[in-house]
């Protein structure tokens, strides 16, 4: 039937949905208690994050990638926020932040187009 064609056409369209994945998160101590924390974000959807038409637009968002540090670490350097404008399907984003302080710390990347990922991570501890 006619509506059995037209779902078929929206879950294949839903399926192409632009999605964010952390694919590697890599931290390593650089002096003391600093860390490089470096991480890769991949849109893994069938779609850009946003229209190419959009790119200019005040009204589509953003993706954000972001860190979180808690309260006895320091974001030592890097940005706190990244902000970029349209990924499209398979394409790979690369963020670092120098984080003072130990234990975990959060990443977040996402949109409003792709949902939000979370990510926590483990600061390296200074060798005894």
């Amino acid at each position: 039937t006619a509506t059995d064609h037209h779902l078929g056409f929206l879950l294949a369209l839903a399926s192409l949905h632009p999605s964010l994945q952390f694919n590697q998160v890599k931290v390593t101590r650089t002096s003391g208690t600093v860390s490089l924390v470096e991480a890769e974000i991949t849109n893994i959807g069938g779609l850009p994050t946003m229209p190419f038409l959009a790119v200019n637009s005040k009204w589509v968002k953003k993706i954000r990638v972001e860190i979180h540090p808690s309260t006895t670490q320091t974001v030592a350097g890097g940005k706190k926020v990244f902000l970029s404008d349209r990924m499209v399907p398979g394409e790979t984003m690369k963020v670092s932040w120098l984080v003072a302080g130990k234990g975990k710390v959060m990443l977040k990347a996402g949109s409003p187009q792709t949902g939000t990922v979370i990510r926590e991570v483990e600061l390296k501890l200074p060798e005894p």
